[in-house]
């Protein structure tokens, strides 16, 4: 079916695949497409909107293919724009759901180990991107636990300074905070880094999942230095973001009341996510707790795009922010009909150019949610992209062709090859376990567009805005 009904407390409406649009219908029109019976009158308006384009029963699509695939060479010489660099494979924690972790490591093809980059290979992978990126760059280091090779990191930065300096460069880091002092602080503060600290709730959920290698929990260590630390440098602490892996467990307000309630945390920006089931061939169910919490956010973060609250009011969101995902389906559903023979569903981005991984040993991965086994390798920085392999990412849609040929959210999909690995790879069972849900929340991000309009909210206003 190429196209979905859905209704908000004052109108009826069609998407429909084809056109690309949203479509006011009337209640009677709605009803009778959803399987009940129609009048003559109700008939007449069915064959009104087909005549206008609506409602095909004919599917022009025959062939999935990513519209990116002639241009993707050119884009990973010429325009890679984010570099995660693992400096090291090694961790002082030992988290349970870490799929890196001794025992989880066996279904992902490498554990923690103490094994650091070499600076040479650093330069050399830093010579690579600089090489095939556009000016203005972000580069990330990541772990295992990446202060662990600190020394290297700031190698790495004063060899960027000076082989590159005209280049614009931003830095960011994640790391689980056990490390963290005034040395470490004070550079990140000269080099204008992005600090995200993994951190998982309350004491005795934190604990529980993020622990040393010992089984001592790493809460209390983390929370004294953030104490100590943000009361020497409270600007710097202002910008930091936590990372909370959600345990399908606990109830999801456990966490939102600790960091409302925690002194030295109250001032950062909080994210909160599930459990990543890449590389496993289930996918985590959470409990009506959490679908309830965000909920209540993104309600919050329609109100204050309408202007609803005062304006000191100030938007908490946990979770991923609602209003950008809004604003880009918007932006879809503006880019005209979709009626050709030839497309991929949304979701897959150009791995490798938006932002990648690359490992100790120079391998390449789409991102750092990819595991880290040879199935996931897309380049190396000696031996450069493996073209074949990153096409393969792009047209994951081709896994399960014929559902996504027939699918109405076709454009709006946000399923990517590393959300659909299993155990052994590309999983299109996987895939489709995740339609139902992407599907629904689809509805709910159509349903809101709608909501704001329905209120006065100009989204060509803001892409206006945004664009100047």
């Amino acid at each position: 079916m190429l196209w979905i009904v859905f209704k908000t407390h004052k109108n009826f409406y069609l998407y429909d695949r084809s056109k690309n649009k949203i479509c006011e219908i009337k209640e009677a029109t709605y009803n009778y497409l959803n399987g009940f019976d129609g009048s003559n009158t109700v008939k007449r308006e069915i064959r009104k909107l087909r005549s206008a384009g609506y409602l095909r029963e004919n599917n022009p699509l025959e062939v999935i293919s990513n519209p990116y695939n002639d241009i993707v060479e050119h884009m990973l010489n010429n325009c890679m724009e984010d570099l995660i660099l693992q400096v090291t494979q090694s961790c002082n924690l030992r988290c349970e759901y870490c799929i890196y972790s001794e025992n989880n490591a066996s279904r992902h093809g490498r554990q923690h180990r103490d094994a650091v980059m070499s600076y040479d290979k650093a330069v050399q992978i830093i010579n690579f991107f600089m090489e095939h990126s556009r000016n203005k760059v972000i580069i990330g280091f990541y772990g295992g636990e990446p202060l662990l090779a600190f020394d290297l990191i700031k190698k790495i930065v004063q060899y960027i300074h000076s082989t590159f300096p005209e280049r614009k460069v931003e830095y960011s880091i994640t790391t689980n905070g056990t490390l963290l002092n005034n040395e470490i602080i004070e550079f990140f503060i000269r080099e204008k880094f992005q600090m995200t600290l993994s951190i998982d709730g309350p004491k005795e959920i934190h604990d529980k999942n993020r622990h040393f290698q010992s089984g001592r929990g790493s809460f209390d260590v983390i929370v004294q230095k953030l104490t100590k630390l943000e009361q020497t440098f409270p600007k710097f602490f202002e910008n930091v973001t936590t990372n909370t892996v959600i345990n399908p467990e606990y109830n999801v307000n456990n966490y939102i009341d600790f960091f409302n309630d925690n002194v030295s945390l109250k001032n950062m920006h909080h994210r909160l996510s599930g459990l990543s089931d890449a590389g496993i061939d289930d996918i985590y169910v959470y409990n009506e707790d959490l679908k309830i919490a965000m909920a209540k956010e993104e309600i919050y973060a329609m109100a204050n795009m309408l202007g609803w609250f005062a304006k000191d009011f100030e938007l908490k969101e946990y979770f991923p922010p609602y209003m950008s995902d809004l604003i880009q389906k918007h932006a879809i559903l503006e880019s005209g009909e979709f009626i050709s023979k030839s497309g991929h569903p949304g979701g897959p981005c150009i791995p490798g150019v938006k932002r990648c991984l690359v490992n100790i040993d120079g391998d390449i991965f789409p991102c750092e949610k990819a595991i880290e086994n040879q199935e996931m390798v897309i380049g190396n920085t000696e031996q450069g992209f493996y073209l074949e392999k990153v096409k393969q990412f792009m047209n994951i849609g081709t896994l399960t062709e014929n559902e996504c040929k027939n699918c109405w959210a076709f454009l709006l999909c946000s399923s990517c090859g590393v959300s659909c690995t299993g155990s052994d790879g590309f999983c299109a069972k996987k895939r489709l376990k995740k339609c139902g849900g992407i599907q629904q929340y689809v509805i709910k991000i159509l349903r809101s567009i709608k909501i704001l309009e329905e209120n006065g909210y100009d989204f060509y206003r803001f892409e206006k805005n945004v664009e100047e």
